[in-house]
């Protein structure tokens, strides 16, 4: 079922207009809902309302509207004017955008945890509020999701100032973490463009297209992807890498939700059919409990989704670190995961209890949102986020501190203690207690003092993780220069 054009229209124009939407009887209304999705969520709406022999009565038309006042959409009819049913902007986006994904339970799943975490985690709402969020902090462009065969690209900015949509609407969009591959995409942002640029549909990889229909399945109109929201560098050109690149940890925090397509090799390999194939005989839980205790642990979790081939990447770790919600479709069905639980479609939630469990050295990924509501974190598990992000692997080293700096930025207010290039100076002796595990291999990284883990690009221990965190400090930080 799709939306006809008049219906299409609503989102962007009743801002602009009291006369949003007009039927001229409900049976015109009753006819148009068969083919449109709009037209018959307006159609349930105004059942609701009115008695079916009263609706049905078709020896005089009665026009049905949706009108709009100071925001506030209702739907009238001649039946009764002083009536006026509610109806809710949201609505009809999710209802629209709704209207172009194909119907899969795998989907229902993944909106039960969405509506649950947004309902019931106080803990993982976003901070400052969306309603008080500078336009700053939003992403320079996003791509729109009401187009069907095309992929529109907006201008965020000239959206705003155009009062094509407020600040708070764009700011309602999802995320996508994926890996590109060895072959570029062919569909990659060239150059930058006024208001929005347009793209076919089927120019674009498989994994984008997988991520658009999920985007859509969970109701949001909106999705931001690096290779279409981020000008690629071209003939030294990367102006726009350098401003973007630096702000991809806050797009990735400000997002309503990251899309993690964990079982992907690259961008052409898609996720939803692999995920859907160990969905579809598996059922799915809400609030269930696990259904094997003796499996749903983090050290399956840590298997599944923290050993996949997508978390092996570098800008993973920071976009999973600092995500307030992550869905990541593997070959073994859906795991969520945000500040409050981690569950899986075939186990239900997983006790968070395991974590400290004998694999709590790999499974303390940072997770920033978390640390932020209990405004603590343990020192060691900066050493343990370090050792596991030297593993990751970078297309160009150099990225490996500007990934980093996002993560380091968001949890500096807890630390409360200066940055220095992969350390902190509160714990700067620990910090220097490092060694490669395979010197010979670590090649030097360019501007990056010698003392700091990041000047190699090998992978590192810390000495300070086996030994006694008690033993006396023989050496004192006379002072630190960068």
């Amino acid at each position: 079922m799709t939306c006809d054009s008049s219906c299409r229209s609503f989102l962007s124009t009743f801002r602009h207009t009291d006369l949003v939407r007009t039927w001229s009887s409900y049976n015109a209304l009753e006819r148009a809902a068969s083919k449109c999705e709009i037209c018959k969520l307006c159609m349930r709406r105004v059942a609701s309302y009115y008695e079916p022999e009263t609706l049905g009565d078709s020896s005089k038309d009665r026009e049905i509207r949706v009108k709009c006042e100071k925001g506030r959409l209702t739907l009238e009819c001649e039946i009764s004017p002083s009536i006026h049913v509610p109806m809710s902007a949201r609505d009809l986006r999710i209802a629209t955008i709704g209207s172009l994904t194909p119907a899969k339970d795998i989907l229902e799943q993944a909106n039960n945890w969405l509506w649950r975490c947004t309902t019931r985690h106080g803990e993982c709402r976003i901070e400052p509020r969306l309603a008080e969020m500078h336009i700053r902090m939003l992403p320079k462009r996003l791509i729109d999701l009401m187009h069907h065969d095309s992929v529109v690209i907006i201008d965020c900015r000239d959206w705003i100032a155009n009062n094509t949509l407020s600040l708070d609407e764009l700011g309602q969009y999802c995320t996508l973490s994926y890996r590109w591959g060895e072959t570029p995409h062919d569909c990659v942002l060239k150059e930058s463009f006024d208001m929005l640029l347009e793209m076919p549909l089927e120019s674009m990889p498989q994994v984008f297209k997988d991520a658009f229909t999920v985007a859509r399945g969970i109701g949001i109109r909106f999705i931001w992807i690096d290779a279409l929201c981020i000008v690629q560098s071209t003939a030294g050109n990367d102006k726009d890498w350098l401003e973007e690149g630096y702000r991809m940890g806050t797009i990735y925090a400000n997002s309503t939700c990251t899309i993690a397509a964990t079982c992907s090799l690259h961008a052409n390999h898609g996720f939803l059919a692999l995920a859907e194939g160990e969905f579809s005989g598996a059922g799915y839980r809400t609030d269930a409990a696990p259904a094997d205790p003796n499996q749903a642990n983090s050290s399956e979790y840590f298997r599944i989704v923290s050993e996949a081939p997508l978390n092996e990447r570098g800008w993973v770790m920071q976009e999973r670190a600092l995500s307030r919600r992550v869905i990541h479709f593997t070959e073994q069905g859906l795991f969520w995961e945000c500040c409050v639980q981690k569950a899986s479609d075939r186990h239900g939630d997983f006790d968070g209890g395991n974590d400290r469990g004998p694999c709590r050295h790999k499974e303390s990924l940072l997770s920033v949102s978390r640390a932020r509501q209990t405004r603590h974190l343990c020192p060691v598990e900066w050493f343990h986020f370090i050792k596991q992000y030297s593993w990751a692997k970078f297309t160009y080293p150099q990225d490996r501190l500007i990934a980093l700096s996002s993560v380091a930025r968001a949890i500096q207010p807890i630390i409360r203690s200066e940055y220095l290039v992969g350390l902190w100076r509160n714990d700067l002796i620990r910090g220097l207690e490092w060694h490669c595990f395979h010197p010979e291999t670590g090649l030097r990284t360019a501007n990056v003092p010698t003392w700091s883990w990041a000047s190699v690009t090998s992978r590192i221990e810390f000495t300070s993780l086996q030994i006694n965190p008690l033993t006396t400090k023989l050496v004192e930080i006379l002072d630190v220069e960068i």
